[in-house]
């Protein structure tokens, strides 16, 4: 009310109140919201508490790391501070790195419960195809089918926004024509996913 009900000339009055209240209330305030507050610090000339509320917000925020993550977030556009974009890029990255993933128990999880996060999407796009063939080769069973199922269809996905579907459905794929060309029996087995190994009389069947 201060700020949108006053032509009164109470610059540092709004910014005192908006300051105290964003630390009361950080829990409940959007990266949008907080992009507003941290613009209208800046044009009126305190570019120094804007910069403290961003490191406050990093601070304590209780958020999984695809919450910093503006590229995968819809409104992810409409943060246009400079700073408050690095910050989210630089959390995001920095709980990523903490995040303790396997790439079994990511592709099994995808499988079992058709879901995913952009963070496990970016951690399955690190697997090399040599990875996925050291991974495939130690598996077998129920286990072995609803991984390779899991990575082909994450692979078949189709995103302008993120390269990193593509990137893991070419090192999946890649690693079943390699397992595929080291047998006929193999060369068998990859075809039921439907790899076709160059060079193989394999049909699938």
């Amino acid at each position: 009310d201060l700020y949108h009900d006053s032509f009164a000339d109470n610059a540092q009055e709004v910014i005192s109140n908006l300051y105290d209240s964003f630390k009361e209330n950080f829990e409940y305030i959007s990266k949008t919201n907080l992009n507003g507050t941290v613009r209208l610090f800046r044009d009126l000339g305190e570019d120094i508490k804007a910069d403290e509320l961003i490191d406050y917000y990093m601070e304590k925020r209780d958020d999984p790391a695809e919450y910093f993550d503006l590229k995968q977030d819809p409104w992810g556009s409409e943060v246009t501070d400079e700073k408050l974009r690095k910050a989210c890029d630089e959390q995001f990255s920095d709980m990523f790195e903490k995040i303790q993933f396997d790439a079994k128990s990511v592709l099994l999880k995808i499988k079992e419960e058709s879901s995913w996060g952009p963070s496990e999407i970016k951690f399955l796009a690190l697997v090399e195809t040599e990875g996925f063939v050291k991974l495939f080769k130690e598996s077998q069973g129920v286990d072995l089918r609803k991984m390779i199922q899991a990575g082909l269809m994450v692979g078949r996905i189709i995103s302008s926004d993120d390269e990193n579907y593509a990137r893991i459905g070419d090192a999946v794929s890649g690693a079943l024509k390699k397992i595929g060309t080291e047998s006929e029996i193999n060369a068998r087995r990859v075809a039921k996913y439907g790899v076709a190994v160059e060079n193989a009389e394999a049909e699938a069947g």
